[in-house]
């Protein structure tokens, strides 16, 4: 399809690669500053997520800016955009360049065959570009470098085969082309061949050479130039070959060998060496080390010949060995070796090219960890085992696992799914070591210790036939169950110090092994005695057996834990524990002490001292002492009314009869503890069965505390009115009950639009909304304090407020000074109107305005003095009240306006006192 502008698609899915080959395109981009894009795609083999290598087909696309500078490797992105640098893409089998802005001129695209493995010789590939000028549909078929003799020094009257390979490099289909081949000028022939878009032809021609020396040929596309072609300048190929006159020859039936085990060093060809002439002669055979055709890599290996110096009658032929030593394997490719034999009288030549085949070869290596693997007879055994490529080239193995009867042995992750029996060892690079994880699962029974169970592990090669196996052998270690009656840890109650215990055990072995066992003495509390020794005793495997210790206080044998032992040779041990319940005969006494402050204020009684500080630690003592005739062991702790109290204390672990001691407790009382309340501690001392314990109560001290928070930055403008909100929280553990006073700047008409009375409970917080207007540009500052609420810590916020003065500076602008001009005025007016007036009424001053008329004129204006106040404050609005016309409340007296008489000021509405909370229906009027 070709496209209506001049951007077109050109497409070519019918070439292919060997390993190592590359195809190039190029295309003439004939406007800059439009969209290139390239796609390669190409067939692969499945491969294993777990594998350092996703491709074992592996193809690389490369584009070359016109300035051969510049080159973008496919699949090397940044922003979805192709970039210069990076790596060769070893992952997906799609690989695309992507140039948003090409420049003009010849773009180059190589195809280029890294390496592919398996069976197939060629590997398919499809390449998609879109561009401008991409669509041109001309075909232009040109020669590609070289020509192939098949014989590089013939000689007279030897038929050779000379080949050339044209591609088809245009976009377009090229029928009936024709291609002529001459030697010196002379025709050879003529072929005609038929191309697609992309496609290449090797043509070769037989040709006899007739006279020695140096002769030119020369192949020409289109000699007649009878097709229209995008070039004309890739028409012609010519070649220079040396024709030699009789010598000898150098042939063989099989010049290509290829090399079909890993294991193989050496490969051998048959070669057959031939004097052409008519008469005797002296040669010699020697060769060139062999050539990677891919790259042209040369390699130093040996190589030898049978014979390499001859003798020849006329037209005499000796048979020569030649032998190749290699490594085993080589790197996969083809080689090529150049077997030159030379006619010593005449200095004469004759070649002929060896061709060795190296395919990927499969070799595998397996390491087991140990000869032998240890397995559990109940549980599943997780082990490694290691898989080696020594092949010749990247490749994948298949992994099989051969499990003995009633075992199961799975992979791990290599498998279709976890636990299968067959997986792949994903590609393999060259010498690359593989560790495959397993499971294996047993039947689940008590199979004897030490029992030895075959299994096997194979190794397929997916590029041949070949396998490798290896026997595993599974070994059954020793299972030590042993249950002991009674059970470990308990206990023998109330023995008397002088007592004689007879402890029995009885053992139970569910193992698969027999059990010596040989009892240790790993612990026995003061006062007791092992009597008789302790003895050794076997237990059979799927058997019990029964042992039995004495053990005898010595009249002071005190309680504690008899801590036994019992262990085989081989380490296994099991622990037996019994504690020892002697009476105790303390008698502990409890009484409190002592209490001291942080100040060094003391009290023999809890509360002596007062209230008790609160986020304050301070000491409490206990006096402590054992009335009885044995010691005391105990253990002290103390009882707190919540969490969020916290304490520590000192006690002694033991406490001899007749002593006494001081428990000392240092105690915290938290901030969330109501004030005034009085919460109860306990002191608890317990052990050997004996508890003592002593509660005392505290008094919670009152904290009055509150902090305050801004939530924005205090900057205002000038003449401008301005919002802040103040955030106010109590983080004492009292109630706040206070009255909010506020002092700004004077001109500033400040406004609380929230209520000013601050009842807060401990934990509470409420915000604080204000509103001002700054009058002039000067900075100022805000005080917020809680009325008398001097006991309140931080009771008072001041806000230092930044004011960004207004476009006239910071005096008193345009607003201020229109009040005073406009009363100007108006009293120009009412003096012009009064004198005339005047004039009109005789000049009665009386005349000049009526008093009514002044009275409103002063009121409109505002210029009557403010009436005094009553002097006594609203608790809702702060502004004074109406004598006679206001609200008062029963309980505590706190006035307030009535409805209507202040806008949003209204006590009935709110329905509650704000200073003692008293409900309205005990409002008065007053």
């Amino acid at each position: 399809m070709v496209p209506d502008s001049d951007e077109g698609i050109f497409v070519d899915d019918r070439n292919r690669l060997k390993s190592g080959q590359t195809r190039e395109y190029s295309f003439d981009i004939t406007r800059s500053g439009e969209p290139l894009k390239v796609v390669l795609t190409w067939s692969d083999y499945p491969g294993s997520s777990s594998s350092s290598q996703q491709l074992r087909n592996d193809l690389n696309l490369e584009v070359v800016h016109p300035n051969g500078q510049l080159t973008y490797k496919g699949n090397v992105f940044n922003s979805g955009r192709s970039i210069t640098g990076g790596n060769w893409d070893s992952k997906n089998n799609v690989e695309v360049v992507l140039i948003d802005s090409a420049a003009s001129g010849i773009w180059t695209i190589r195809v280029k065959d890294d390496y592919h493995s398996g069976g197939r010789t060629w590997q398919p590939f499809a390449l998609a570009v879109r561009g401008v000028n991409v669509n041109d549909l001309s075909p232009d078929p040109a020669f590609l470098p070289g020509v192939v003799v098949s014989t590089p020094i013939p000689q007279i009257g030897e038929e050779v085969q000379l080949t050339v390979t044209i591609q088809n490099l245009g976009a377009g289909s090229v029928p009936d082309l024709n291609v002529m081949a001459r030697a010196d000028g002379t025709l050879i022939s003529t072929k005609t061949v038929s191309m697609s878009p992309g496609e290449s032809f090797d043509l070769s021609w037989n040709w006899t050479p007739t006279a020695e020396g140096l002769v030119d040929l020369s192949f020409h596309i289109d000699p007649n130039d009878m097709i229209d072609e995008v070039s004309e300048t890739n028409n012609v190929l010519t070649h220079t070959i040396v024709i030699s006159a009789p010598g000898v020859r150098v042939t063989s039936d099989e010049v290509r060998m290829t090399l079909g085990d890993a294991t193989d060093s050496a490969t051998s060809w048959q070669l057959t060496l031939t004097n052409t002439a008519l008469f005797e002669t002296n040669a010699t055979i020697a060769a060139t080390t062999p050539q990677r055709m891919a790259d042209g890599l040369v390699f130093d290996w040996f190589y030898s010949f049978t014979l390499n110096t001859f003798n020849l009658q006329a037209a005499e032929s000796v048979s020569v060995g030649f032998t190749l030593v290699h490594p085993a394997p080589p790197e996969p490719g083809s080689y090529e070796i150049t077997v030159t034999g030379t006619d010593i009288e005449n200095d004469i030549e004759s070649e002929i090219k060896l061709y060795f085949e190296v395919p990927v070869l499969a070799s595998a290596d397996i390491d087991l960890p140990a000869e032998r693997i240890l397995v559990s007879p109940l549980v599943a055994t997780q082990m490694q085992f290691h898989v080696t490529n020594e092949g010749n080239g990247p490749q994948t193995y298949d992994v099989e696992l051969i499990s003995p009867a009633g075992w199961h042995l799975g992979l791990d992750v290599l498998g279709a799914f976890a636990g299968s029996s067959h997986g792949s060892t994903g590609t393999l690079a060259v010498d690359e070591r593989r560790a495959i994880a397993i499971t294996i699962n047993p039947p689940g029974a008590m199979i004897p210790a030490g029992t030895i169970i075959e299994s096997a592990i194979i190794i397929h090669s997916r590029v041949s036939s070949d396998s490798w196996s290896v026997d595993m052998a599974l070994e059954v270690i020793p299972i030590d169950q042993l249950s002991i009656t009674p059970i470990s840890d308990g206990i023998e109650h109330d023995l008397a110090p002088d007592a004689n215990v007879v402890l029995n055990i009885d053992f139970l072995n569910s193992g698969n092994r027999d059990l010596g066992l040989t009892p240790m003495l790993r612990s026995i509390p003061g006062g007791w005695n092992v009597v008789g020794g302790l003895d050794a005793l076997v237990v059979p495997a799927g058997s019990s057996a029964s042992w039995s210790v004495t053990v005898e206080g010595n009249g002071r044998a005190v309680s504690g834990d008899l801590k036994l032992r019992f262990t085989t040779e081989d380490g296994f041990s099991v622990d037996w524990n019994r504690t020892l319940d002697v009476l105790s005969g303390a008698i502990p006494t409890m009484q409190f002490h002592q209490v001291v402050l942080a100040d060094g204020t003391s009290s023999d009684h809890p509360l002596g001292v007062g209230a008790h500080p609160v986020n304050t630690g301070f000491d409490l003592a206990w006096l402590v002492v054992n009335e009885g005739t044995s010691t005391w062991r105990p253990t002290t702790t103390i009882e707190l009314p919540d969490e969020g109290w916290s304490a520590t204390c000192s006690a002694p672990s033991t406490l001899a009869a007749g002593a006494s001691t001081i428990v000392w407790c240092t105690m915290t009382i938290p901030l969330s503890a109501e004030a005034g309340s009085e919460p109860a501690v306990t002191l608890v001392m317990e052990g050997e069965g004996v508890e003592a314990q002593h509660t005392i109560t505290l008094l919670v001290d009152a904290v009055a505390a509150v902090e305050w928070s801004l939530r924005s930055q205090a900057i205002a403008h000038e003449g401008y009115s301005f919002e802040m909100t103040i955030d106010i929280v109590n983080v004492g553990n009292s109630q706040i009950n206070h009255r909010l006073d506020i002092i700004s700047p004077s001109g500033w008409n400040l406004i609380i639009h929230d209520g000013v009375l601050v009842i807060l409970s401990p934990g509470e917080s409420r915000s604080i909304k204000i509103e001002f207007r700054p009058d002039s540009g000067s900075d100022g500052e805000i005080e917020l304090t809680l009325r008398n609420a001097d006991d309140v810590a931080d009771s008072s916020f001041v806000i230092q407020v930044d004011v960004m003065p207004g476009k006239n500076g910071g005096g008193g602008g345009l607003g201020n000074m229109l009040m005073p001009i406009l009363i100007l005025l108006i009293l120009a007016i009412i003096g012009g109107t009064g004198f005339y007036v005047f004039k009109q009424r005789g000049g009665n001053l009386k005349s000049i305005l009526r008093s009514e008329a002044v009275v409103k004129l002063t009121e409109s204006l505002n210029l009557n003095e403010d009436e005094s106040g009553s002097g006594i404050e609203c608790w809702i609005c702060s502004k004074d009240i109406f004598e006679g016309e206001a609200w008062a409340c029963g309980s505590c007296g706190a006035r307030y306006h009535q409805g209507g008489q202040v806008s949003g000021c209204d006590i009935v509405r709110l329905g509650k006192c704000l200073q003692c909370n008293a409900e309205s229906d005990e409002l008065v009027e007053v």
